[in-house]
């Protein structure tokens, strides 16, 4: 169901008495220091429906490349580019409004090609730099050395 589809599929658990009226979700590929709190406030203030992590990598290629303006609205998200256009990347940690989850088509659906692009079309996704440790531990190499960093 891609990257998208399962929240979908989820839309009656992640509704049931959720008096917030959002959802945090996070990459189970990734490690980092999760500043939950600061997201969730930066999520209250801004009146978007998605707010999205970000942080700053070496090689943004194999990443979503995320530009935003100084208030944090996403201006555009290009999934894994192949020239450089900037360095700031999905970092995999989001807050969702749970009227997002009506967005996502019952199909195969994908956060990064498909909701995320349209999202910052709409001017509806706010980005919040992660400035402390992040990881990608998505290769079994990287989980080792990222489990070492992170201890």
């Amino acid at each position: 169901m891609g990257t998208a589809g399962p929240i979908r599929l989820a839309k009656e658990l992640l509704t049931a008495n959720n008096h917030s009226g959002q959802f945090i979700l996070f990459n189970s590929d990734i490690i980092c220091e999760y500043p939950v709190h600061d997201m969730l406030e930066f999520h209250n203030n801004h009146g978007g429906e998605i707010t999205m992590m970000i942080t700053s990598v070496e090689d943004p290629s194999k990443y979503g490349v995320v530009l935003s303006d100084e208030d944090g609205r996403v201006q555009k998200f290009i999934e894994k580019p192949k020239d450089f256009i900037g360095n700031m990347v999905n970092a995999g940690l989001y807050i969702f409004n749970l009227s997002a989850i009506d967005r996502i088509e019952m199909r195969p659906h994908f956060l990064e090609r498909e909701l995320f692009p349209k999202l910052a079309d709409e001017g509806l996704i706010y980005s919040m730099n992660l400035t402390k440790f992040w990881m990608d531990i998505g290769q079994p190499k990287d989980f080792l050395i990222g489990s070492k960093y992170y201890l």
